[in-house]
């Protein structure tokens, strides 16, 4: 009788994840197919369409060809491994001292200071 539960259990787990999954994953499919959608389709059409009827990379050419987005693929590229960097500089130089020294209640602060769910 307790697997039967157990079983029960699962299966309903299973269904809710599933279901905040595909809630979750839904901005991102409509994202994706809206990308491939041609000019002279409605994206913002009831019910939404997630797959394009004729599937086409012109959009993304336009964007390359009309804005600079290799310069603003650089530019968030450096941003973000000059701020990843500088982090992980002053993470390292504080994490050290906070390693090697004895200091009353180290255990409970590092545990606390950490970030753990």
């Amino acid at each position: 009788m307790r697997s039967q539960n157990s079983k029960i259990k699962t299966a309903l787990m299973y269904a809710l994840l599933s279901g905040i999954a595909l809630v979750t994953l839904f901005p991102l499919l409509w994202l994706v197919g809206t990308a491939f959608k041609s000019p002279t389709e409605n994206i913002f059409q009831l019910p939404p369409q997630l797959l394009p009827a004729q599937p086409t990379f012109e959009n993304f050419v336009t964007v390359w060809q009309t804005n600079p987005f290799g310069q603003y693929m650089l530019n968030s590229t450096l941003i973000s491994v000059l701020t990843v960097s500088i982090n992980l500089i002053f993470c390292a130089l504080a994490a050290y001292p906070l390693a090697r020294l004895s200091f009353p209640d180290a255990t409970g602060f590092l545990l606390r200071s950490s970030p753990q769910s």
